[in-house]
């Protein structure tokens, strides 16, 4: 019992310092007033993501085990970006409590874009800000990721679009949708690719 109060007070400050983080990172300090002000685009959020995450993967989930204490869930990895090379297997352990109200937070076949946090020191790793583990749909060519949970925290106009830098990403031509949270697979991973590359070259 003692363990288990240890680990989730672990886990609850971990989450509290995660979301602190993930705030002051995506949401740079305004001009006017010093207050934040949340980013611009969906690419800016998904930048500042990126920066705080120490693992990045697009995978497929093959199983999940439980009990009382830890959820254990593996992925195939499809295309490893940061942390994890691609074929790689990834377990990644979260304490069992965040499954109580959300009973179905990893499904086996389902294909997830993962940018997670480093392990706690209970050995649990986390999506960074607390949102990056997005949900993928169709394959790598007409597939989409539902990044909805990221769009909410854009500043921008409905209509406004996903525009890639042109030096960084060039040969990407987003395809525009009235949706902004859900964007092409090949244009998100395509961003990824180049932001580690950079990354790599720096």
């Amino acid at each position: 019992m003692t363990l288990a109060v240890s680990m989730r007070a672990q886990q609850s400050l971990a989450d509290m310092s995660r979301s602190a983080a993930m705030m002051n990172s995506v949401m740079p300090v305004g001009d006017t007033d010093g207050l934040p002000s949340p980013p611009s685009t969906l690419e800016d959020a998904l930048h500042s993501l990126y920066t705080s995450a120490d693992v990045i993967f697009t995978g497929e989930v093959t199983a999940v085990e439980r009990n009382d204490e830890i959820v254990t869930v593996r992925f195939q990895v499809i295309e490893g970006i940061r942390g994890v090379s691609d074929g790689a297997t990834y377990v990644l352990r979260e304490w069992a409590g965040l499954w109580v109200d959300e009973p179905s937070r990893y499904v086996v076949k389902e294909q997830r874009l993962m940018l997670l946090r480093a392990n706690s020191a209970c050995g649990y790793a986390s999506p960074a800000g607390g949102v990056g583990a997005f949900v993928m749909h169709g394959d790598s060519v007409q597939g989409s990721v539902d990044l909805r949970w990221l769009a909410v925290q854009v500043a921008a106009p409905a209509h406004n679009t996903v525009q890639p830098a042109a030096q960084t990403f060039a040969a990407v031509e987003p395809t525009a949708k009235s949706d902004i949270s859900q964007m092409d697979r090949a244009v998100v991973t395509s961003m990824l690719r180049a932001w580690r590359r950079l990354e790599v070259a720096q």
